[in-house]
């Protein structure tokens, strides 16, 4: 999909541990094959792998810190507090407010952060990506909204596979934050998960994000994997 949107051909090395070999192999494909751009996201407890990124040229990116929380291994979400807001399901009327609030939100992201795409095209590729779940026609693909009258506080684009929930885009309106909005949000999300007998979630943040991290924290979720994505420019 990365491909397709930033109109260049990205490749992705899928193994998070490599030695020259493996390293000497992904190189010579990228370029037989005129790859663009290739991100590795490397397993950060493994430092041959680390070295071989920067000697070969990759520049870091990111930080990728995935939170889990289980239920079925007796931890408790914390309840939302009392509020004003309406959580329900998004309909085809929010979108307009879903994409305006993505637009500039995830700054903190890979994306931002490697120059060689410009802000306005990741702008687009938030919004895009929201719409695209919004508008899923997945049974178990949406986006949950907290909804203040008319306004759109805050959201959160899941889609559930093999019995996990995963958190894929979250965001509150900069009108919002500093509110609490998300961790009302993520416990009216966790209740309403849970009350579909679906215990296990994950997610995803980086590790500049200290805001997000806290977030999960409070909700009861684990670091249950560190990896660093870098990205590399031919």
């Amino acid at each position: 999909w990365d491909s397709i949107f930033f109109g260049i051909n990205i490749g992705k090395l899928n193994h998070s541990v490599v030695n020259q070999n493996l390293m000497n192999f992904a190189l010579e494909v990228c370029r037989a094959n005129k790859i663009r751009c290739l991100y590795y996201r490397a397993d950060s407890n493994h430092p041959l792998s680390v070295r071989l990124a920067e000697a070969n040229g990759f520049h870091f990116a990111n930080i990728r810190v995935t939170y889990t929380f289980d239920g079925n291994r007796g931890r408790a979400p914390r309840p939302a507090r009392k509020h004003g807001f309406t959580f329900r399901k998004s309909n085809k009327g929010d979108l307009p407010q879903l994409i305006s609030i993505s637009t500039n939100l995830y700054r903190d992201t890979r994306y931002y952060f490697d120059k060689n795409f410009s802000d306005e095209i990741c702008d687009k590729f938030y919004s895009e990506w929201i719409r695209k779940i919004a508008r899923s026609s997945k049974k178990n693909e949406a986006v949950y909204v907290l909804a203040d009258r008319g306004k759109i506080a805050g959201y959160i684009g899941y889609g559930v596979e093999f019995g996990t929930v995963y958190l894929f885009l979250v965001g509150v309106s900069p009108e919002y934050q500093g509110r609490g909005v998300g961790k009302i949000l993520l416990g009216e999300f966790m209740k309403k998960m849970l009350s579909r007998g679906l215990t296990k979630f994950e997610t995803v943040t980086q590790g500049r994000n200290i805001a997000s991290q806290r977030l999960y924290q409070a909700g009861g979720f684990k670091i249950s994997l560190s990896e660093i994505d870098y990205h590399k420019w031919f």
